[in-house]
């Protein structure tokens, strides 16, 4: 995303009224973008939002992200792929020395402030003898909330659990099927190029709901597609709208039910 279509969006959001979180994640590593550290500075100094986080693999942490980071953001998830460099390879498909990675996590940590710094992985990378114990010694020290997440089949079109059926994604147990979504009632995903989803699981972009190059997010917010979407949900019409009807994310990961709730939400946004 360009630096000024980015201020473009914290406007809208201004305009739109402050959100409870702004997360940059999504499709793509934010780091890459080499206007990241001014985007970050510009959203927090705009006060859009109650909390900031950023999703990252880590990579691209520097001296200079450890310093400026924690400034803007109030929490930093890291996602390790696994326990050494092979581990990478294998989960990730990339090189990595992890070493070098352990160094960068702990500079960071060193200047995280009132940043909270969260390192997650995954449970296929800690199965085996003595593998969880290992990811709490190498990285229990240098960050403020660790956590081992369950691989779900979370993302439409893809194969996202290496075979391991764990349950919820947070904290095990049992995965509960949902009728309606809760994402189009709570959250918008902004792409890079301004088209705007309702959710991180639209990665083909199949619901594109408007565009902030064209529109206003308050526009997109409340408008037809949007309104349309929510409508679907809440008819029972989840299962044929895609990609909707090939998704699990709120079956496997999200807390929120709103089942009990149709009549009611149905009576307001028709109102």
């Amino acid at each position: 995303m360009s630096l000024d279509l980015f201020k473009k969006m914290i406007n809208d959001i201004k305009m739109l009224g402050r959100v409870s979180l702004l997360r940059y994640c999504g499709t793509g590593e934010s780091l890459l973008n080499k206007h990241f550290l001014e985007m970050t500075r510009y959203a927090y100094e705009a006060k859009v939002a109650d909390r900031y986080e950023l999703v990252t693999n880590g990579f691209l942490i520097n001296n200079k992200s450890s310093i400026l980071l924690p400034r803007y953001l109030d929490r930093i998830i890291i996602s390790v792929e696994g326990l050494d460099d092979q581990d990478y390879i294998t989960y990730a498909g990339a090189k990595v020395n992890i070493h070098e990675m352990i160094e960068k996590f702990t500079v960071l940590f060193n200047n995280r402030k009132e940043c909270i710094i969260h390192i997650k992985t995954h449970n296929h990378a800690v199965e085996g003898e003595g593998r969880l114990e290992k990811f709490y010694q190498m990285f229990g020290s240098i960050c403020d909330e660790i956590y081992v997440e369950n691989l779900v089949q979370l993302w439409p079109e893809t194969d996202s659990n290496l075979g391991v059926e764990a349950g919820f994604r947070f904290g095990g147990g049992n995965a509960k099927s949902r009728k309606v979504c809760p994402q189009p009632f709570k959250s918008m995903q902004v792409q890079a190029n301004g088209e705007v989803v309702p959710c991180c699981i639209d990665w083909k972009r199949v619901n594109v709901i408007g565009d902030i190059t064209k529109m206003s997010l308050r526009e997109i917010w409340d408008g037809d597609l949007m309104r349309s979407l929510r409508l679907k949900h809440l008819g029972g019409q989840k299962d044929i709208t895609l990609p909707c009807a090939d998704c699990t994310m709120n079956d496997y990961s999200d807390p929120d039910d709103i089942d009990d709730f149709v009549e009611e939400i149905l009576a307001r946004v028709t109102r």
